[in-house]
């Protein structure tokens, strides 16, 4: 019975950004910045396991997301860039690029064909 359990807190979208990441759900805007997340690892794709510090207290979250590779990746290039998984790029899934290009390319909102070919050639993903 002293099993971790997870509990959805709520749903919607998420906006990323070189200064943290938002949440929107149908009540709220969850406002996070790199600085409040002391610990963020890749446990799944699209899963981020997140511990940090809120108004209210440590939280210790699970983030299901297609961009949870993107918000690690920004957190650990702020706060952790000796993190093993950015070091050794075993978090990113071989077609993430791929389907983050293809969902760029049909909403115009999001970033662009350059922004990701300069994402992939950070990554070393090409040449």
């Amino acid at each position: 019975m002293a099993q971790s359990q997870w509990t959805p807190i709520d749903t919607g979208t998420l906006t990323v950004s070189d200064y943290g990441f938002y949440m929107h759900t149908p009540t709220a805007i969850h406002a996070w910045n790199w600085d409040s997340i002391q610990m963020a690892t890749l446990i799944g794709p699209g899963s981020l396991q997140i511990f940090g510090q809120s108004a209210h207290g440590a939280i210790n979250w699970i983030l299901e997301s297609d961009w949870a590779e993107l918000v690690f990746l920004f957190w650990a290039t702020v706060r952790c860039p000796d993190h093993e998984q950015l070091l050794g790029r075993t978090w990113l899934p071989d077609d993430w690029v791929t389907k983050a290009f293809i969902h760029a390319q049909t909403n115009p909102r999001y970033p662009t064909q350059g922004d990701f070919r300069d994402m992939a050639r950070t990554l070393g993903l090409t040449g």
